[in-house]
This record gives C-alpha cells, structure tokens and sequence, in this order.
C-alpha cells in the first residue's frame, strides 16, 4: 500500500454543451485538460467521462471541486423568460 500523499487537484464546470475539467499536480504543476460532451440525462456520466479522458487515478486525487453552468445557460437561452417566471411566481 503505497503512502504518497495524493497531489492532483481537480476542477470541473458540466455546460450546457460540454463538460471541461483541468487537472493539476500540486508538486510538479503539469496540468491536464480534457472536454467531453455534457450527458443531458445524468450529468455524472460527463463528469465520471471527463475523468477518464484525463487520465485521472481516484486514489491520487486530493480534490475536486464542482460547477455548473447548465441554469444560467438555461436562463441566457431562454432570454431571462425563465428567471422573469420564477420570480413572478415567488411575488
């Protein structure tokens, strides 16, 4: 069993289109980068893809941190609609 300290900081944003990650080694600063497509109906399939794509070993990642921007691609595409509804609603 190996003792290393896990050194790959991870960051992910799942789009409206894609989901983009970037890797970085925290004691040499290679990064890594990957793009795959956004999976509509479990947006978990993008993220585990991505991931894959970077060559990520789960053991040696110290964090990952998570975004979206699927709402506010929702709201631009929709032109505010979207929002203007939610907060009519709430009033």
């Amino acid at each position: 069993m190996s003792t290393r300290k896990p050194s790959w900081i991870v960051g992910i944003d799942v789009g409206g289109t894609f989901t983009d990650l970037i890797m970085l080694n925290a004691d040499d600063a290679t990064v890594r980068l990957a793009k795959v497509p956004m999976t509509m109906h479990n947006q978990a399939y993008g993220v585990v893809a991505a991931l894959a794509a970077a060559g990520a070993v789960l053991a040696e990642l110290q964090v990952i941190v998570h975004g979206t921007t699927t709402t506010t691609n929702a709201i631009a595409q929709l032109g505010g609609k979207l929002l203007y509804d939610s907060v009519t609603r709430l009033i």
